[in-house]
């Protein structure tokens, strides 16, 4: 004579067994997919992240408006909000002046508010006029600029003409400095109403 109440209870106890066996696997196979996708995410995060550049930043910050400090390798720090990125220049725009940083001599952007722009997916900025074209505009109304070579010496005057690589300011006395362009850290000049993007 067989026991059947005995044999029911192991039978029982054995799927229940079996059914705890298999939530442990199943667990530890969500545990293991889940940080196997983290991984996944960390990677195509960086793998983002390594391919913004520093224009792209400013680019972000542009968009968003952000209050900015941009230094450069004169040593100044530039503050406002960035107007737009050119090619090769950024123009941060100050409260009635327009300072145009090229992108070669900007060194460090720091957000003033408390807000992180995230680089990832940061989009490179736009074809846009150089440096010099936008020069060569302002150069048309003969405003009055500071130009600030890589040394940190500052040339103030009058913006009367640009070349290829050449800005002419007519400055004090008479006196007038034809300046590389591929020296010209920083230029300062008044913000016509119209230079609010590139």
């Amino acid at each position: 004579m067989v026991d059947r109440a005995g044999s029911g209870g192991e039978g029982t106890e054995d799927r229940r067994t079996a059914a705890t066996e298999l939530d442990g696997v199943a667990a530890g196979w969500r545990t293991e997919q889940a940080a196997a996708d983290r991984g996944r995410t960390r990677w195509l995060r960086q793998q983002l992240a390594d391919d913004t550049t520093f224009a792209a930043v400013l680019t972000a910050l542009a968009e968003r408006a952000e209050p900015v400090a941009l230094g450069t390798r004169t040593g100044a720090a530039v503050r406002g909000r960035i107007a737009w990125v050119g090619p090769d220049h950024a123009a941060v725009r100050r409260d009635d002046e327009v300072v145009l940083v090229a992108l070669r001599a900007a060194t460090v952007v720091s957000p003033t508010s408390d807000g992180h722009v995230p680089v990832a997916g940061a989009r490179p900025p736009g074809d846009g006029p150089t440096l010099a074209e936008v020069l060569a505009t302002a150069a048309a109304d003969r405003p009055r600029v500071v130009l600030v070579t890589d040394d940190g010496a500052r040339h103030a005057g009058a913006l009367t003409d640009v070349g290829i690589d050449v800005a002419v300011v007519h400055g004090e006395q008479g006196v007038v400095r034809y300046a590389r362009l591929d020296s010209v850290a920083e230029v300062w000049l008044s913000a016509p109403d119209a230079w609010g993007s590139g």
